[in-house]
């Protein structure tokens, strides 16, 4: 495909479960689909530097994704590089118009991903003493990241 990519930008606390999981699996999709995405995260608590979460990386591995990076603050350069921005809860979303408005940003579009897979939130499972609710982040991640390509893809008639 020809196409421009599509920058998207997914957003969480930490950067080191939801939103790199989300990165990880909208590439994973593009390289099987052909869609031209170019995919990043970042992190509504300023992390920096952190490889992610041990658990996280071990459930996306069960998927043949491999979670690669450490975590990167949210910062304007960031919002203004994307051109869909996603988050995992209301909070992030309010993170991202704040940091637009005090870098003098127009107000973002910023979109819950949740919504893709039939959740208005995706919760964090990080600090969970068991594997379960990775894995259950990591399956509406999933399903949710492949639901809005395929949505963006149909937009653009790709």
């Amino acid at each position: 495909m020809s196409s421009a990519p599509i920058r998207i930008l997914y957003v969480c606390t930490g950067n080191i479960c939801r939103s790199p999981f989300a990165e990880a699996a909208a590439l994973k999709y593009a390289e099987r689909s052909g869609l031209p995405v170019q995919a990043r995260s970042a992190s509504t608590l300023g992390l920096d530097g952190r490889d992610p979460d041990p658990k996280m990386a071990r459930v996306a591995r069960e998927l043949g994704i491999s979670l690669s990076g450490t975590s990167t603050p949210l910062s304007a350069e960031l919002i203004e590089w994307a051109e869909v921005i996603s988050v995992m809860e209301l909070r992030h979303a309010e993170s991202v118009r704040s940091v637009a408005t005090a870098a003098g940003l127009p107000d973002p579009a910023v979109t819950l991903l949740g919504p893709y897979a039939g959740s208005q939130e995706i919760s964090d499972p990080h600090g969970s003493w068991t594997h379960r609710p990775y894995r259950r982040a990591r399956d509406l991640l999933q399903q949710a990241v492949v639901a809005q390509l395929e949505q963006i893809a149909s937009d653009r008639g790709l």
